[in-house]
């Protein structure tokens, strides 16, 4: 069974009317709607920066450091 973690930070993007209509067609293509897509791509990227930190190829703390935040 897929534990869901409560989903807290928004994403928010803008872009132009005419790049909004690819986008659709995008997601229709894949058969997801604009946010789902969006969403798979978020999911894919954030599953190789995990790979990254747990193969010791990107250390969180040195990120941290840059953008002087905690993630």
């Amino acid at each position: 069974m897929k534990v869901e973690t409560a989903k807290e930070k928004r994403v928010e993007i803008r872009i132009s009317e005419d790049d909004y209509k690819y986008l659709k067609v995008a997601a229709y293509s894949m058969g997801q709607s604009v946010s789902g897509m969006l969403r798979m791509i978020s999911r894919a990227s954030i599953n190789a920066a995990k790979m990254n930190v747990q193969q010791g190829r990107i250390r969180l703390e040195d990120v941290e450091a840059i953008f002087n935040d905690k993630l």
